[in-house]
């Protein structure tokens, strides 16, 4: 890495550059990157070796005895480990307070998990950025210097550093890389998402073009971390010279990528300027101290959207305030509907979380009533753009949430009747399955109701990629999407808002009006590989009582499990997350059937209740392999009002049982 061009770069910045550049597809004017960039804060990875005089040796070529005895402690005590695994048995990592030497060890089974799977001790690129919060530039910092001193980036390899971005980047990114080159395709993205708690840190990782998580992260992580068995480090007197940072001012790309969206999804002239495309569709942008609103911001105003800022929130540090989509009821997302309806502006309103992963849009239906577009909403309306205006006649199919899948089912059904063929695919919940079942499936998006949104714009031709290639995975790029709808409602939806088109489609397409619920119990994460037990209980129990019974269609995963119910109409979804120790208590009913939702909440709460009874007996066994957690707790939160008029679990189990039993 040490040889310099003529250009100042080391010939290893060289390739670096050139691969980032390739990643762009042809789009003018590129991705800005480079030895001695900045991102958007101003800052560089901080990978000098004053820095982590508390983590490696003074020669550089250990790690500290804080490290070891760190190890040490997975190894073994036996409440700790699993303290540790259960952090490590999500989709991200994720923790409160975690002591830094726990990311030099993570860090560490990283490389030695890329160099088992691909047979290559060096010559590794990968993908380091992190969402708004400022805490994990010391996450990512600590993760690249690990990997550098691991010797994994020398020879052609390096780290290719975004800085604060959107998380979907990362993913997309790594996977345009591998589906161009049959190599890497490798990150790791400092997240904790919407989370808000101090102290509070996580990672998100990939390798070789997918998502790394649950049973994969374990054993990519979590075991190797146990064995030990690391590669040797070695001290690095010039870390910089393995490191691009890609520059803060990327807007000009993403203007180019959305505006190569727009014009594959629309039936715009050619002709149409750049400035045009969206012809004054009036925004609201409240910017929340959020770099990746700004960048939102940009790009709309870039494409001719008229702008209305709702607040004072400029600065760029972390965000003033954290607007989760999904959570539609909160505070901060009922300010920007009071906005919207106070100032009485036919405006849209779009929003993403911190690590851009999650995108609602706010908009007046036809009523004059300001209303909150998340998750399966948003995809009904991709879903009837995406089917009847398919120039090219490609393949349709798009994964939908199956705790929301009533409605999405129905309209996909009646646009195949009518002529425009569209494949609804059921997505077990949880980001890693979607990206899954998109790469299977070759699916043009996946949405959650939780609002994530999976869409792949460098790599299938419906979004305007240059290339197919097929079977890859997709990118959480919230904001993207987010613009791509908002140029429906400039050019497609005959100058309806899209809650009134939404509403259009219901009516167009007789589908029915349904409402999500759900509620959310949990274990404390020190105990939280219990949540594997519960799970496994409740596959088990629905099985035993609902297995075969022609009335429910039963759906079981990793997770948990899902039950349809036909009679009453109801969806419920019983599971751990992936994303932390709790569980979700949730589904899906027709609106003002009140029936239903009783039935859905009863049968779902009392499976979880009795689940951690029979969790908590086959825990006390000596031989089970989470047995010093045997006395966990389950806090019912909301569930709580639910659970006291359920007596007997078993009873209401075998009643639900009963409907169209044999």
């Amino acid at each position: 890495m040490g040889l310099v061009t003529t250009r100042g770069m080391t010939a290893g910045h060289s390739k670096l550059v050139k691969m980032v550049g390739n990643l762009a597809t042809g789009l003018t004017p590129g991705i800005p990157v480079g030895p001695n960039k900045k991102d958007v804060y101003g800052r560089q990875l901080d990978i000098r070796s004053e820095s982590f005089y508390c983590l490696f040796s003074s020669n550089g070529q250990d790690v500290s005895p804080a490290v070891k005895e760190f190890l040490t402690r997975i190894q073994s005590e036996d409440k700790f480990r699993l303290g540790i695994q259960s952090m490590l048995a999500g989709y991200d990592i994720r923790g409160k307070d975690i002591n830094e030497v726990f990311w030099v060890l993570l860090a560490r089974a990283y490389a030695k998990t890329l160099v088992d799977k691909t047979g290559k001790r060096d010559g590794h690129i990968i993908h380091v950025g992190q969402d708004c919060f400022d805490r994990h530039h010391r996450v990512t910092s600590i993760f690249a210097i690990t990997l550098i001193k691991s010797g994994v980036c020398d020879n052609g390899g390096g780290i290719v550093y975004w800085g604060a971005t959107d998380g979907g980047t990362m993913k997309a990114m790594g996977t345009l890389e591998r589906a161009q080159t049959g190599e890497n395709g490798n990150w790791a993205y400092g997240t904790v998402s919407h989370k808000t708690a101090p102290g509070l840190t996580g990672l998100k990782i990939g390798m070789l073009g997918g998502v790394v998580c649950t049973d994969d992260l374990k054993a990519a992580i979590f075991d190797p971390m146990v064995k030990g068995n690391f590669l040797p480090l070695k001290e690095v007197t010039e870390p910089e010279a393995y490191v691009v940072t890609v520059d803060g001012d990327t807007t000009p790309y993403y203007i180019a990528l959305a505006e190569r969206m727009i014009r594959a999804r629309t039936a715009l002239s050619a002709r149409t300027a750049t400035e045009d495309l969206l012809a004054g569709l009036p925004v609201g942008i409240s910017r929340d101290g959020n770099p990746l609103m700004r960048r939102m911001e940009q790009v709309l105003g870039a494409l001719g959207a008229k702008i209305a800022e709702i607040d004072n929130f400029y600065a760029l540090t972390e965000p003033q305030v954290v607007r989760d989509p999904h959570e539609h009821n909160s505070a901060g997302v009922l300010q920007l509907s009071g906005w919207l309806a106070k100032d009485g502006r036919p405006l849209h309103i779009p929003y993403v979380d911190p690590d851009g992963d999650r995108v609602g849009i706010i908009s007046f239906d036809a009523n004059g009533q300001a209303v909150n577009l998340k998750g399966t909403a948003l995809l009904k309306i991709a879903m009837h753009n995406l089917a009847t205006h398919n120039p090219d006649e490609f393949p349709i199919e798009v994964v939908a949430d199956m705790r929301a899948l009533m409605s999405a089912r129905r309209l996909g059904e009646a646009l195949s009747v009518k002529g425009y063929p569209i494949n609804v695919i059921p997505g077990v919940p949880g980001y890693n399955m979607f990206h899954l079942a998109i790469a299977a499936n070759d699916a043009v998006l996946g949405v959650e109701d939780t609002s994530h949104t999976m869409i792949r714009p460098s790599t299938h031709q419906v979004w305007g990629a240059p290339v197919h290639y097929a079977g890859t995975q997709g990118g959480d790029n919230a904001g993207l999407f987010g613009v791509y709808l908002l140029s429906l409602a400039a050019r497609m939806t005959e100058h309806r808002s899209l809650a009134a088109q939404l509403a259009f489609l219901h009516s167009q397409f007789q589908v029915p009006h349904t409402s999500v619920y759900e509620l959310k119990p949990a274990i404390p994460q020190s105990h939280g590989m219990a949540k594997v037990a519960v799970a496994e209980a409740i596959r088990d129990l629905a099985a035993t009582y609902f297995g075969g019974n022609p009335n429910f269609t039963l759906s079981p995963f990793d997770t948990g499990v899902c039950l349809e119910s036909l009679n009453p109409a109801a969806a419920i979804l019983v599971r751990h997350s992936k994303s932390g120790s709790g569980f979700t208590v949730g589904g899906e009913v027709a609106q003002e059937d009140e029936t239903a939702h009783k039935f859905a909440q009863d049968l779902g709460v009392a499976l979880l209740m009795q689940a951690e009874r029979d969790a908590r007996i086959t825990m006390s066994d000596p031989a089970h392999p989470f047995h010093s957690i045997h006395d966990f707790e389950l806090a019912l939160n909301d569930v709580a009002p639910i659970a006291a008029g359920i007596s007997d679990p078993k009873a209401v189990l075998t009643e639900a049982a009963e409907i169209g039993g044999a």
